[in-house]
């Protein structure tokens, strides 16, 4: 059987899924009140029923999934900034070689020191 309100699956012998009688339960109606459903158009009763509802035990398991997902950037993020400290140690640490054509005289010649 489907819900009359909203169409998903129920067992049988109910008339509404938990989710719209939880709902319908907080905007009571007087039992004396009589009320009529529309008729649903063609296109509503082809529809597929919607998917019902996630379990706890879906639920543990997609907390799980971010928990895990998050772990594996914390780490990423670890190594990466490990990565920059190594190379920017690397590059403080190195001495400064003169550039392309120039040799040790060269440059003291520039700077007007005799050897």
């Amino acid at each position: 059987m489907q819900c009359l309100r909203c169409g998903r699956e129920v067992t049988e012998g109910q008339v509404f899924c938990c989710a719209c009688a939880d709902l319908m339960a907080k905007h009571p109606v007087n039992p004396n009140t009589v009320v009529t459903l529309p008729e649903r158009s063609l296109r509503e009763r082809t529809n597929a029923p919607r998917k019902p509802q996630r379990t706890e035990e879906d639920t543990d398991h997609l907390h799980h999934t971010i928990l895990q997902l998050r772990l594996w950037i914390c780490m990423l993020m670890a190594a990466l900034m490990l990565c920059v400290a190594f190379l920017t140690w690397q590059e403080l640490s190195q001495e400064k070689k003169p550039a392309i054509g120039q040799n040790y005289n060269s440059i003291l010649d520039q700077t007007g020191s005799t050897p």
